[in-house]
């Protein structure tokens, strides 16, 4: 990164903090932690997909992915 431009660096930063937050959201929601981040992505849910924020809570504090084939 050394000597890139500065539009590049907003761009692998910006990355790089939503690559982060999803990390984070889903093993928020596979430890079962109630964060102010899972609240919001469930708020989020509950208003745009309930049959998936309902999913979500049946399965937080599991391991989700090991529950389809990958």
């Amino acid at each position: 990164m050394a000597g890139s431009d500065a539009e590049l660096t907003a761009v692998y930063r910006t990355f790089g903090v939503d690559t982060e937050v999803a990390f984070q959201s889903c093993d928020d929601l596979v430890q079962g932690k109630r964060t102010v981040l899972s609240a919001a992505a469930l708020k989020y849910a509950d208003e745009r997909a309930p049959d998936a924020a309902k999913f979500l809570r049946a399965k937080s504090g599991t391991q989700i992915a090991t529950q389809r084939t990958l």
